[in-house]
């Protein structure tokens, strides 16, 4: 008799476990639904609504609906309806869905993908949210002769707390022209991971590679193939101030001699204001096809001022060919607004340029012979040269360059 009763009270205790185990999952996933909400809405032309259905204790049904302006006049907003099969256990949540995208009167699985929805699939558990996304093998005509096909690809969003990371996997797209030219675009890979804290912004990580580029052009007797391209952005705040730093690089590129070579270039930006670039960058989103040159020179002119010194430097520019030869380079460029008088911080904020307030410094360390013959019109100095941009004054090697004599 006492075995039976401890036999009930055990099952009892795993069966109220369990129930326990699938709440704290349910309210888990409201809370990762509510957190996906909050950071798509982070882009501020971004319009999402998240409408529950179908609940019940251990599945819900989530319609998903993201709008979004393409910046595109004739198209307008874009917008991506995703409904989502939710299943509750023990320990995570399944995420079933299927999505589609409608620009206009058309929806991307008529215009693109051959009535095939976009699908996803994943877990929901305490620890954040991991789906990742299937795009169906697209074809598509672009104008009369020009056609694109994309193999079928991928795409994987995870986030954890306030740290989000995407991930983007394209193995191949293919534009063909009516006059047999094509290009043929292979290992296309994105990545971005996002720190937050408190909401707002503290670090961003992005590379965007391209394995391979093949090329068939009339113009051109060979194929050219680019071969390792790839870009990276990183971007860290500091107390009130962003430090942003890149790359951007090309392993080879191989056709005719000409056009046959690689390149290399490191950069690193600091000084920025944080609420300056936050207000910039919501402006441009808000107001890119309405907004006079003038609107956005005034918008720029009063992040400067904001930001006070920006520095931007120029830490690696390398380029070799094969027939013109190499060149190398670094420099640094400042933007120096901290002893501004009140009569010509008014000046700038009524559009004055900001160019006198620059100064500029590059060092040529080696230059192709086709370009350094050339230069010789501004100095028979060997190289290394130094180049200096300061109050509208050109100085070369320490001279002052007469800009009068080479008009």
């Amino acid at each position: 008799m006492r075995k039976g009763v401890i036999a009930v009270i055990a099952i009892a205790v795993v069966v109220v476990g369990y129930v326990v185990g699938v709440i704290t999952t349910k309210q888990a996933t409201y809370n990762a639904i509510e957190n996906l909400v909050v950071e798509m809405e982070r882009q501020e032309n971004a319009q999402v609504e998240a409408l529950w259905q179908d609940q019940s204790a251990r599945s819900a049904t989530l319609v998903l609906k993201v709008s979004a302006d393409t910046g595109i006049p004739d198209m307008g907003a874009v917008t991506y309806t995703e409904t989502i099969d939710l299943r509750y256990g023990f320990l995570n949540t399944k995420w079933s869905g299927t999505g589609d995208f409608q620009f206009g009167e058309y929806t991307a699985s008529e215009a693109l993908f051959a009535g095939q929805a976009l699908t996803s699939e994943g877990v929901v558990s305490r620890g954040g949210l991991r789906v990742r996304y299937l795009m169906p093998e697209l074809n598509y005509e672009i104008a009369s002769g020009l056609t694109m096909h994309a193999k079928s690809a991928e795409s994987a969003l995870i986030m954890a707390g306030e740290d989000v990371r995407v991930l983007v996997n394209a193995p191949e797209f293919t534009f063909k022209g009516a006059e047999g030219n094509h290009a043929v675009i292979t290992g296309i890979n994105i990545s971005g991971d996002t720190r937050n804290l408190h909401g707002e912004m503290f670090s961003n990580a992005g590379i965007f590679s391209i394995d391979s580029v093949a090329l068939n052009l009339p113009d051109f007797a060979e194929p050219i193939t680019i071969e390792g391209i790839r870009n990276t952005f990183d971007v860290l705040r500091k107390d009130d101030e962003l430090q942003a730093k890149g790359s951007f690089s090309i392993a080879q590129v191989d056709g005719e001699p000409a056009v046959r070579g690689s390149g290399r270039v490191e950069w690193l930006l600091e000084g920025v204001d944080y609420q300056a670039f936050r207000d910039l960058e919501a402006f441009m989103q808000t107001n890119t096809h309405h907004t006079p040159d003038s609107d956005m020179q005034e918008r720029v002119v009063r992040a400067a001022l904001q930001s006070e010194l920006v520095t931007l430097r120029l830490n690696t520019f390398e380029a070799d060919t094969e027939s013109w030869g190499s060149l190398r380079s670094n420099g640094v460029m400042s933007l120096d607004l901290r002893d501004l008088s009140a009569a010509e911080r008014q000046a700038l904020e009524l559009g004055t340029d900001l160019i006198p307030y620059a100064h500029i410094v590059l060092n040529l360390e080696e230059l192709p012979p086709m370009l350094q013959l050339m230069a010789m019109a501004i100095s028979t100095d060997p190289l290394p040269w130094k180049l200096e941009f300061h109050n509208n004054e050109v100085w070369v090697n320490g001279e002052l360059l007469d800009l009068s004599q080479m008009q």
